[in-house]
């Protein structure tokens, strides 16, 4: 039998996140005899390797701030060093290490984009697509976690079809489930959105809407899951509006699944996305969602079926969509129930790996 090819999974840090959330159950779930994984974190890990149930070696390169030219030549040195058969890289921070992957002969090299942040929610930053596009010689696959993303790869950045791969995110259906014979709650609505703190998911937008419903005198609370860069700025938001007593932050948590349980409806307010991991856990738990109409999340979202889509920073929209929610708990059940069937039919997390397990014994056998 041949040994396990080894792949490296190169990320900005592993923190509490989507795509990290998505990289840890991927390598969970893949075959142990087929592949073994090292992750490398430009920056350093946060705590999210505690998920890991395979022993995964975590390497810290703690970046500094701004270019860091450095990270080329300790990039080198690992590469030389543990001889990965393949290179998976995360997002625009790390696509610039292809090219020293390419140096060093690393065979496979496959470059993901799981969405865009706050400073460039339409892809159109010039310099970051310059290096998207200068550096398609050395990078034999880039993978779009959606059907918005793949357009984008292929209209805007005018890369290549035969290098694009379109890979939907997954979720483990049996972790994330329904909770049978649910009470259902008529008096007090438990509100979640779960995500980085960070501009881009603008959760000032989500909590002025709350400010609206308070103001129709409904009885909601709001969970904020998550933790990130805004977490001052945003509680002190919080302080200003008054409304400590109806807007949580609970932190970053572990057990999401059991937080998806408490609540009644999940909430996205995000300016950009790829696909939300977080988005296909809710609907997987058979909780009806109220999510802008951004980037991917329309190809998960099925308006008036399986949730509610609402412009982005249209705080009033929103707060009328999760009216229609509040108002309505058989709505609720509805939806809720339309979602889990669409996300058992699309977006498993056994599929997601089957996909990229593909991928990687192409590039391994063919350059």
């Amino acid at each position: 039998m041949n040994p396990p090819k080894l792949v490296f999974h190169l990320v900005y840090r592993l923190g509490i996140g989507g795509l990290e959330t998505l990289l840890v159950n991927m390598i969970n779930k893949m075959s142990d005899e087929k592949y073994q994984h090292k992750i490398i974190c430009l920056t350093h890990s946060e705590g999210l390797e505690s998920r890991l149930t395979k022993d995964v070696e975590i390497i810290e390169l703690n970046k500094k701030n701004g270019n860091d030219f450095g990270l080329h030549l300790n990039l080198a040195k690992l590469f030389r060093k543990y001889k990965p058969t393949i290179l998976h890289t995360y997002n625009i921070p790390t696509i610039e290490y292809h090219f020293t992957a390419w140096l060093m002969g690393v065979k496979g090299r496959i470059h993901a984009e799981h969405g865009r942040d706050a400073s460039d929610p339409l892809g159109k930053n010039k310099k970051y697509n310059y290096l998207r596009k200068t550096l398609s010689p050395f990078i034999q696959r880039y993978v779009a976690v959606s059907n918005d993303l793949s357009s984008w790869m292929l209209n805007d950045l005018k890369l290549p079809d035969n290098k694009v791969k379109l890979i939907l995110n997954g979720v483990d259906t049996e972790q994330f489930k329904s909770v049978e014979n649910k009470v259902i709650d008529q008096a007090f609505v438990k509100l979640g959105i779960i995500g980085r703190l960070d501009p881009v998911k603008d959760h000032k937008t989500l909590f002025n809407a709350v400010q609206y419903l308070k103001q129709k005198n409904k009885n909601v609370k709001l969970y904020v899951i998550g933790d990130g860069p805004e977490r001052n700025n945003l509680a002190d938001y919080v302080h200003q509006m008054h409304l400590e007593d109806d807007i949580v932050f609970l932190g970053a948590k572990k057990d999401i699944a059991k937080q998806l349980e408490q609540l009644d409806v999940f909430i996205l307010s995000s300016i950009a996305e790829g696909i939300p991991v977080t988005l296909i856990e809710a609907m997987s738990c058979a909780l009806p969602t109220v999510t802008t109409d951004v980037g991917g999340i329309p190809e998960v979202v099925q308006n008036n079926k399986t949730g509610l889509l609402v412009p982005p920073k249209q705080a009033e929209q929103m707060a009328d969509a999760l009216l229609n929610y509040i108002d309505n708990p058989d709505l609720r059940l509805k939806h809720g129930q339309a979602g889990r069937k669409r996300i058992i039919e699309h977006f498993s997390l056994d599929a997601m790996v089957e996909k990229y397990t593909s991928e990687y014994e192409k590039l391994s056998v063919k350059y």
